[in-house]
């Protein structure tokens, strides 16, 4: 992604609102811009915000005069002012900004260094020199951090007024499952979820159903699926969506009728904005710098959690729970939910009634203190199939909800297509 569509990205916000020029002028510099007609704009952008002015292109162009000419004249602005991106993803292109700022920066710097090794050159003071700009550089990251009330509470009253023009329903990215958005509001933004679940309970068929009913809203989906192949798993995601048996294709015994569900559902899933990265060895940072190559990301799942790299040469515990608050800070910094599927420990299968508990998730270290929410995905059936109210039944218990009840959701679970649908109505896909 290149520095001049993110910089004509976020001068288009301006352009087009007010309101968000305001944001901007509160939060980046016109040093972060690279030097050139984008800063030219910004500036005259500033300004008009320190004076109260509006902001507009028409507004922009007269406060530029005669300078306006310099960059390509109202034609630029116009071409600027067409860049404009969803308010949603307005906090990515900002981070996005302020990281190739840093570049330039670190290239400065590197410039600096390659400079002091010159025998012409005073070294003490080349070296200082570089000290300092690495310091400065180190503060300014500091202080992208502190964020003004008076943003904080804009930020507040957008999400309020949205809420109020909605009336009651789904605020978040919606799982697709009425009764479970219903507790949660569906997935929230800077928010990590972590669904957790002994095997053969459906985790990852879980994660996936909530990811391609997020597509099918129009949601940019990203999976990181270290235990499925990428192929496997959209072969899962095809049989699911066209409710056929996945064994008939492994055993080639699919039908005529299979084969027209199987066409039509990859002909609906295909248009769905979902990726799939199968690479087992990545660790988050890989994750973020992938979810940053391939655009805004509304909703990133990780599947699992458990089976991500951690830092080399630490404790095992101690690498999943820095594995977990890197989810967290990624969620944050990319404005996106991410969902992380974890594993539960075998203290489910000692006692005699296995409904999942946090204490089976504590000891995977601190996922459930940084989760905002952790829920579990319990098949009653499947440790007991006398019990015949319980079959093709799956419960998602949300057991701890930082920001809102607790409570359970029961769905209904097919196995044969390893597909979730809501319990009542089996509209689904």
């Amino acid at each position: 992604m290149s520095m001049v569509e993110t910089e004509k990205t976020l001068l288009a916000y301006c352009l087009n609102s007010n309101d968000m020029a305001k944001r901007l002028v509160d939060l980046v510099t016109p040093q972060a811009f690279s030097p050139g007609p984008q800063r030219a704009v910004y500036e005259t952008v500033c300004r008009m915000v320190d004076n109260g002015d509006p902001v507009s292109t028409s507004t922009v162009a007269e406060q530029m005069g005669s300078a306006l000419a310099d960059i390509g004249g109202i034609v630029y602005l116009a071409e600027v002012e067409d860049c404009v991106g969803s308010k949603a993803n307005f906090l990515y292109w900002v981070g996005k900004l302020r990281e190739q700022h840093k570049r330039r920066q670190a290239h400065e710097i590197g410039l600096r260094l390659d400079k002091a090794a010159d025998a012409t050159q005073d070294i003490d003071s080349e070296l200082r020199g570089a000290v300092a700009a690495i310091s400065s550089l180190q503060s300014e990251d500091e202080a992208e951090s502190v964020t003004p009330l008076r943003c904080l509470l804009r930020d507040n009253f957008e999400h309020l007024e949205k809420i109020y023009a909605a009336g009651k329903g789904t605020f978040g990215i919606s799982s697709g499952f009425a009764d479970l958005d219903a507790l949660t509001s569906g997935y929230q933004r800077g928010h990590f979820y972590v669904v957790a679940g002994r095997p053969a309970m459906g985790k990852t068929a879980f994660a996936m159903a909530c990811g391609l009913n997020a597509a099918a809203k129009g949601h940019r989906v990203f999976v990181q699926s270290l235990e499925m192949a990428a192929e496997d798993l959209s072969l899962r995601l095809l049989c699911s969506t066209a409710r056929v048996n996945s064994q008939h294709i492994r055993e080639g015994t699919i039908n005529t009728q299979d084969w027209k569900d199987l066409s039509k559902a990859a002909g609906m899933i295909g248009e769905y904005s979902l990726s799939i990265n199968d690479d087992a060895n990545a660790n988050m940072g890989h994750i973020a710098a992938r979810c940053r190559q391939n655009g805004p990301v509304d909703l990133l799942i990780v599947d699992y959690l458990q089976l991500l790299r951690g830092e080399a040469g630490l404790p095992r515990e101690q690498q999943v729970a820095g594995i977990s608050r890197q989810a967290k800070l990624i969620a944050k910094e990319l404005n996106c939910a991410v969902v992380g599927v974890a594993q539960l420990n075998r203290g489910v299968e000692s006692r005699a009634v296995k409904r999942p508990q946090l204490s089976d998730l504590r000891e995977s270290g601190a996922i459930e203190q940084d989760a905002d929410m952790v829920m579990f995905i319990y098949r009653p059936w499947y440790y007991d199939p006398t019990d015949h109210d319980e079959r093709d039944k799956a419960y998602v218990i949300v057991a701890k909800n930082r920001h809102g009840p607790t409570g359970e959701a029961c769905l209904r679970f097919k196995p044969e297509y390893t597909r979730f649908d809501n319990l009542h109505l089996e509209d689904g896909l």
